[in-house]
């Protein structure tokens, strides 16, 4: 064996089995490496040389690094610079490397351990309706983990759950789609049989598709989200507007307010939907009526607060409309800047909108359905609920009492809502 050729070998071994991890091999533990040697290998296109100058950790490789050849020689003729070193892709393709599990082979043939990997939007289902799993939904993308309290976790569930994953795209799509992306390294760690299961909902095609960049920037680039929700949004504006009911001493307008920092325990189903399908949409929509309109406090429309004239109940009533009663008192008590009824539009209409909704999956036999026009109707759900939830905490705070009362900048303007 030449010495080129026990060089090549050590980096190799060490990249597929020596590491566990598919790391470089770092020039400090290169046995007696003959500079020559490796400067041919760098030039033959069987190694590459990576430092801190192409990212923060070269013991990983995370992307597909185009270091020029001449860059990549000085980094071995620097002595006081410390490198790492990798066999090439086109290398590793030339290898016969018996492996199984279909990620951890991409690896080993030399993919970048920070690439997306698309998958069809149901490969998730299996987390989210499984109460085993905790899921942090934060829109554009979400982390996924164990309850670390159940009794049934073992040793199997920590293999077959993947941590994080993004909403993903189509390019150039007609109508709105939604796909999954995975990142390979999180992949690889999987056990044989969910690799394996993963691997059935893989896009063919995957250069047709794109993360969303938001989850690309905490993901990858480590940025924080500056972004809000629209879910989150709605819930920070429920809790505010009951802080405003108080100061008018009334009861809170939303009985059990859900807290914006737990959302994702909220309920499972307060969610952008997985799937295109009646069963997804109206289960959002269910979760949404709770937290809106049948959490709406009767109470708060027959009580006399500071300058509202009550709605009386009505003899023996035994079962309320909620949303009648919220429109007579709103049209009684509420000065509105114009004589219209566009108020009702903006308030009252969404929300018998969302109620009539529900009605269809608690009162009525339905056919479930794929349907990718569901995706818009949920955006338009949410973003008419929200509207609406809004223009209630703006006409609370024309109350004299309400006027000191602090409102984020993000609910202000706005700007930075967004529906993903």
């Amino acid at each position: 064996m030449t010495e080129k050729e026990r060089i090549l070998a050590e980096i190799t071994d060490y990249y597929l089995h020596g590491s566990r991890d598919f790391n470089g091999l770092p020039s400090y533990q290169i046995d007696g490496y003959d500079k020559a040697a490796l400067v041919e290998l760098v030039n033959e296109g069987n190694v590459q040389i990576l430092t801190e100058n192409e990212c923060t950790n070269p013991h990983i490789r995370g992307f597909d690094f185009q270091v020029p050849v001449e860059t990549q020689i000085g980094y071995i003729h620097d002595g006081d610079r410390w490198f790492v070193a990798y066999p090439t892709a086109a290398y590793l393709q030339s290898l016969q490397i018996f492996e199984e599990k279909p990620f951890t082979k991409m690896l080993a043939k030399g993919e970048s351990q920070l690439k997306f990997l698309y998958f069809k939007p149901d490969v998730l289902l299996q987390y989210f309706k499984n109460p085993k799993y905790s899921i942090l939904d934060m829109g554009c993308m979400g982390d996924i983990s164990l309850h670390s309290d159940s009794d049934e976790m073992d040793d199997a569930d920590m293999l077959n759950s993947i941590r994080d994953y993004g909403l993903a795209y189509r390019k150039e799509a007609k109508k709105k789609e939604r796909y999954v992306g995975l990142l390979l390294r999180d992949l690889a760690d999987l056990s044989p049989a969910t690799q394996y299961l993963f691997y059935g909902f893989l896009l063919r095609d995957q250069d047709l598709y794109f993360i969303h960049p938001t989850c690309y920037k905490n993901q990858i680039q480590g940025e924080w989200i500056e972004d809000i929700w629209i879910f989150t949004a709605l819930l920070e504006e429920i809790q505010i507007i009951n802080q405003m009911c108080e100061n008018m001493g009334l009861p809170a307008l939303f009985l059990h307010p859900p807290s914006p920092e737990e959302q994702w325990c909220s309920s499972p189903t307060y969610r952008n939907i997985l799937l295109p399908t009646l069963d997804e949409y109206y289960s959002f929509v269910t979760a949404l009526e709770k937290i809106v309109v049948q959490n709406l406090n009767v109470k708060v429309f027959r009580k006399a607060g500071v300058g509202f004239i009550p709605i009386p109940a009505e003899p023996k009533e035994t079962n309320p409309k909620t949303l009648q009663i919220f429109e007579a008192w709103l049209e009684r008590n509420v000065r509105f800047k114009s004589e219209d009824d566009s108020w009702k539009e903006e308030i009252i209409q969404p929300l018998k909108w969302l109620r009539k909704e529900r009605q269809i999956p608690a009162h009525e036999t339905y056919v479930n359905k794929y349907d990718l026009d569901l995706y818009t109707k949920q955006d338009r759900m949410i973003v008419d609920i929200y509207s609406a939830v809004r223009n209630i905490r703006l006409l609370f705070a024309n109350h004299p009492s309400n006027h000191a009362i602090k409102i984020p900048d993000d609910l202000i303007t706005g700007e930075q809502i967004r529906v993903y």
